[in-house]
């Protein structure tokens, strides 16, 4: 398998992300576990594990669509087991691939851990009419392996340094400018920054007794985020009464005077 120099968008070619169909209504992905790209326990950060289901999932929706394509509505991903080797593999299937809306499922598997499973999610899709800004191979033919354009040659600086993420405990928020690697082909912020942006606000908001791990994130994808603005998320604690934390986050443009949400998401929150 030949790996193709398909996918230009810089979020996914900055993650390193490579993926191939294996039928029809299947696809499998891949990102490694850099050590740029891992949370403060040396795992793999739960924003990049959720950018690999989403991602998937959008292809096998993706390929079923065409000659239209599809953008995600909604993203949900449970994380079943934290601690990761990498690569981490991502199996995903059209579910119901329709003419409207379209769902794909998502096993996330370490390959370096024996297969372990890490983490299950579903992704629901809009089907649209194609935009030729849309990073997305015309076809992608079954059993042909792609990947970043351009490889990265050295390790880049830490997610949080990279995209400039801006968050301190107990303020329940974080931020960063849409710029850069974190804006997507249509000029605004890419959607794999928004999971991180959730999980860093509701991390940031709880206040609890020991560490925290991201246990699920339901992501609700509702505006754009423009390129050149800030991208703000705000969190509030709305159940601490179980093993879960839930917290409730807003993901906004603080300079839209009609303070429009871009995404909504309830983040769940583990003990570590």
């Amino acid at each position: 398998m030949n790996v193709q120099p398909a996918f230009t968008d810089r979020f996914t070619n900055h993650v390193g992300y490579e993926s191939i169909r294996t039928s029809t209504r299947e696809a499998s992905s891949w990102i490694r576990c850099r050590p740029d790209l891992l949370d403060e326990r040396g795992n793999l950060h739960p924003a990049v594990i959720g950018y690999l289901v989403d991602s998937t999932a959008g292809v096998v929706c993706g390929m079923a669509a065409v000659p239209n394509w599809v953008v995600t509505a909604d993203l949900q991903f449970r994380i079943v087991h934290p601690t990761t080797v990498g690569p981490l593999r991502a199996d995903a299937v059209a579910v119901r691939p329709g003419r409207r809306q379209s769902l794909g499922e998502v096993r996330v598997v370490d390959e370096g851990a024996g297969e372990r499973l890490i983490a299950l999610g579903t992704v629901n899709h809009l089907v649209i009419a194609k935009d030729d800004d849309l990073d997305v191979p015309a076809d992608m033919p079954i059993g042909v392996r792609y990947g970043p354009a351009d490889p990265l040659g050295t390790t880049p600086l830490p997610l949080a340094e990279h995209f400039g993420l801006r968050s301190d405990p107990g303020t329940g928020s974080a931020e960063l400018d849409v710029v850069g690697d974190a804006v997507n082909p249509l000029g605004i912020l890419h959607g794999g920054l928004l999971t991180y942006l959730a999980t860093a606000a509701a991390r940031s908001r709880y206040s609890g007794p020991g560490p925290v791990r991201v246990g699920d994130v339901v992501l609700r994808f509702i505006g754009s985020l423009p390129n050149g603005h800030v991208a703000r998320a705000t969190a509030e604690l709305v159940s601490t009464e179980s093993a879960t934390t839930i917290a409730r986050v807003a993901i906004v443009d603080p300079a839209d005077e009609q303070a429009k949400v871009g995404a909504l998401a309830s983040v769940g929150l583990l003990p570590a």
